[in-house]
């Protein structure tokens, strides 16, 4: 199973506009079947979620670590786009990572 990044602005604005949305706590994951042998994956953080670029940068290194760590519980064939919300003040690596393993294991993304 591999996970790429997904890019390209129509990829996304498809996963926003038909994508099946799936919250959890601060982050909404937002996934869309691609047809295709493996994952891809994306994260988007606006800046009024984050104030510096420091912080915005650090929590998607954090979201994409996450997500590499977990790729094995990560359904295959499968476009997915996390939306961080909110960013607590106490946020950190573990945190993160405990989020968005939650949300892979969610009975919604299996069906």
């Amino acid at each position: 199973m591999f996970l790429r990044a997904l890019a390209g602005r129509n990829a996304f604005d498809r996963l926003f506009d038909q994508g099946r949305r799936l919250r959890l706590g601060w982050l909404t994951l937002i996934c869309l079947p691609n047809g295709l042998s493996g994952t891809r994956f994306g994260c988007a953080i606006r800046k009024g979620v984050c104030k510096t670029a420091v912080r915005r940068n650090r929590v998607k290194r954090w979201i994409r670590e996450g997500f590499r760590k977990h790729r094995s519980i990560c359904p295959p064939g499968w476009d997915m786009v996390l939306l961080v919300q909110k960013v607590p003040d106490d946020l950190n690596f573990e945190t993160t990572e405990k989020q968005i393993c939650n949300l892979l294991k969610s009975k919604e993304l299996k069906q």
